[in-house]
C-alpha cells in the first residue's frame, strides 16, 4: 500500500453516521473544533463532508507527504487500511501525536470524550472484570445500567452506538484495538461494563454477523447479561418514546411529561415497521447469543427487573462474581417504567393487536 494518499472512503461517498452530524459529541463537531495545530490526512470525500471551519480550524491534505511542519496533532481516516497509515504517519512524525479516526477517536468521543488522554501501549483489556449487556431496544437496559453504576459495579453505557458502529463495521479497522481502546476509556475501579443493544450490533456487523461481532466484543473471559422483554411491549415502548422525544423519566413524572407522552398519536403504518425491525434485531442478537457458551450468559427477563430491581441486581452481581454496594442504591434516581404510569402504552398495543388480526398478521408471523 502507498500511504502517502489516505485509502478508502471512496471518491464520493462518506458514512454519515461516522461523522456524526447533529450528534453533540459526533465526529464531524469533534474535528470541526480541533485547533491550527490538528491536521486531518483524509480522502477529501471525507474532509468535505466535515462542518464550517471556525477561524484558525485544523489543516487538511490527503496524504502525508504535505502534512506541515507546524502540525501538531495529526488525525488520520482510512476505510481499508487506517492501522497501516497512522503506523507510518507514526514513524514519519515521531514529535507529533497521531490518532486514527477510527481507532482512537471514536472510540474516545464514544467514552470520556478526553483526547488529551492516551491509552498505554502495552495495557490488555484482559486485565479487567469485563461484561456486557447485550439486549433489543426498549428493554431495561438503562435502569440495570444504573443499578450496577449506584452498586459500584462498572459503568455500562451505550458506548455502541452510531460513530462507533460506522468504525467497527469498516473492512480495516482492527475492532480488538478499537475495543480495547473503549474499555481502557471505560472502566472503573478495574471494571469494564458495556451495553451492546441489537439495533447497534446489526449496524456494527457490516460484511459479517450479528453473531461475529458480538463474538468480538464478548471474547473469552467477558461474561454476558442478556435482557429479554416481549415484541409487542419493546415496539410500542420505542413508538411511544420517538413520539414523545423523550426516552426516559426519574422519580416523579410532571404534569408536562404525562401530556407529552398521553398525546402520541396512533399510526398502524409507523407501529408496524417498528414491529417488524424490532423482531428483525431480536432474531440477530438470538442468533448471536446461541454462539456464547451458556455458562457465560445470565438471562434477565424485564418484567422481573421492573418489579423487584435490587433482588436482579443481586442476581446479576452473583453471576458476575461481584458483591454489590447496596447502600449506593438510590431509587428515587432510576429511570421509572413509563407504561406504568400512563395508559397510552396499552391503549395503543390493544388497538394495534386488532389491526394486525384485521390485516391476517399475529406477533409470531
Amino acid at each position: 500500500m502507498n500511504a502517502r494518499l489516505a485509502p478508502g472512503a471512496g471518491p464520493a461517498e462518506v458514512d454519515a453516521a461516522l461523522l456524526g452530524h447533529g450528534e453533540e459529541h459526533g465526529l464531524g463537531a469533534f474535528l470541526a473544533s480541533r485547533g491550527a495545530q490538528s491536521h486531518l490526512v483524509s480522502s477529501r470525500a471525507l474532509r468535505e463532508s466535515l462542518p464550517a471551519d471556525p477561524t484558525g480550524a485544523f489543516t487538511w491534505s490527503a496524504g502525508l507527504a504535505e502534512v506541515p511542519a507546524t502540525a501538531r496533532t495529526i488525525h488520520v481516516d482510512s476505510a481499508d487500511a487506517e492501522l497501516a497509515l497512522w503506523q507510518e504517519a507514526g514513524a514519519r512524525f515521531p514529535g507529533c501525536r497521531v490518532l486514527g479516526l477510527r481507532h482512537h477517536l471514536l472510540p474516545m468521543l464514544s467514552t470520556d470524550r478526553q483526547p488529551l488522554k492516551q491509552v498505554p501501549a502495552g495495557w490488555r483489556a484482559d486485565e479487567l472484570r469485563r461484561y456486557v449487556i447485550a439486549c433489543p431496544a426498549r428493554s431495561g437496559s438503562t435502569l440495570l445500567g444504573q443499578l450496577l453504576t449506584q452498586a459500584g459495579l462498572g459503568r455500562p453505557k451505550e458506548h455502541l452506538r452510531n460513530g462507533l458502529a460506522a468504525a467497527l463495521r469498516s473492512p480495516g479497522v482492527d475492532r480488538t484495538e478499537a475495543w480495547r481502546q473503549v474499555a481502557w476509556r471505560a472502566q472503573v475501579d478495574g471494571i469494564f461494563g458495556s451495553k451492546l443493544v441489537a439495533e447497534f450490533l446489526l449496524a456494527a456487523a457490516g460484511s459479517g454477523t450479528v453473531g461475529e461481532r458480538l463474538a468480538e466484543l464478548a471474547p473469552e473471559g467477558v461474561r454476558v447479561v442478556a435482557l429479554r422483554r416481549p415484541l409487542l411491549e419493546t415496539a410500542v415502548s420505542r413508538f411511544v418514546a420517538r413520539g414523545a422525544d423523550q426516552w426516559h423519566v426519574r422519580g416523579a413524572m410532571s404534569t408536562a411529561e404525562r401530556a407529552r407522552f398521553a398525546t402520541t398519536h396512533y399510526d398502524f403504518k409507523a407501529l408496524h415497521a417498528l414491529l417488524a425491525r424490532n423482531r428483525a434485531e431480536n432474531l440477530a442478537l438470538e442468533s448471536a447469543l446461541a454462539r456464547i457458551p451458556p455458562a457465560r450468559v445470565f438471562n434477565v427477563d424485564y418484567a422481573e427487573l421492573d418489579a423487584r430491581p435490587i433482588r436482579t441486581l443481586e442476581a446479576v452481581a452473583a453471576f458476575l462474581g461481584e458483591t454489590p454496594e447496596l447502600p449506593g442504591i438510590r431509587l428515587d434516581k432510576l429511570p421509572i417504567k413509563i407504561s406504568g404510569q400512563v395508559d397510552t402504552h396499552a391503549r395503543l398495543a390493544e388497538r394495534f393487536l386488532d389491526d394486525l388480526r384485521a390485516h391476517g398478521e399475529s406477533l409470531e408471523a
